[in-house]
C-alpha cells in the first residue's frame, strides 16, 4: 500500500462516524444561546379570562384592539393582541414575535409590525396573525376568543 493511500476500514469508519459528529455540531449551533424564553408559542393552560366590552372602548369598533398581559398562565405573562375583526368576531394572538422574539408592536391598519425584523403580521378575518410581509416568519399564536353579545364580553381562553 502507497503512503498516501487509506486503508479502507479506516475509510468505512471514518465515513461511518462523519454525519454523527457533523450532526451534534449542527445541533450544537441551532440550541447554542436558546432559552425557553426564545419559544414562540406558551403551552395552552385551558385558563379563561372574561373581558367586558364596556370597559374596552377601543373594542367598540371593527379594527378596535387592546393589548394586555393577563397573568402567568395566559400567553405566559406575555401581551395579547385583541382585534375586533367584525361586529360580532374577536381574534386574539400573542405578542411575541416567532422569527427572533421580538415584540410585535402596536396594530395599525390592518397590520401590526415586529420593529426588530419587519415581519408583519395580519389583523383581518381572513389573514389573522399570519405573516404577511417584511421578514419572513411563522404565524403569531392565536387563542380562542368567544364572544357574548348578551353580556357584552368576551372570553379568550389559554
Amino acid at each position: 500500500m502507497k503512503e498516501n493511500q487509506v486503508d479502507r476500514r479506516q475509510f468505512i469508519r471514518t465515513m461511518g462516524i462523519l454525519p454523527i459528529v457533523s450532526s451534534a455540531m449542527i445541533m450544537s449551533l441551532c440550541t447554542s444561546g436558546c432559552s425557553d424564553d426564545d419559544n414562540p408559542t406558551s403551552p395552552l393552560t385551558g385558563e379563561k379570562v372574561t373581558v367586558l366590552l364596556d370597559n374596552e372602548p377601543t373594542l367598540a369598533n371593527n379594527g378596535g384592539f387592546i393589548r394586555r398581559s393577563f397573568g402567568a398562565n395566559m400567553n405566559g405573562n406575555r401581551p395579547v393582541i385583541v382585534v375586533r375583526t367584525s361586529q360580532d368576531k374577536f381574534r386574539a394572538m400573542s405578542s411575541y414575535c416567532p422569527h427572533e422574539g421580538g415584540t410585535i408592536g402596536v396594530p395599525s391598519g390592518n397590520k401590526a409590525v415586529c420593529p426588530n425584523h419587519g415581519a408583519e403580521f395580519g389583523l383581518s378575518e381572513g389573514n389573522f396573525a399570519q405573516n404577511i410581509g417584511g421578514q419572513s416568519s411563522a404565524s403569531a399564536q392565536t387563542f380562542t376568543v368567544t364572544y357574548n353579545s348578551t353580556a357584552k364580553s368576551i372570553t379568550i381562553e389559554f
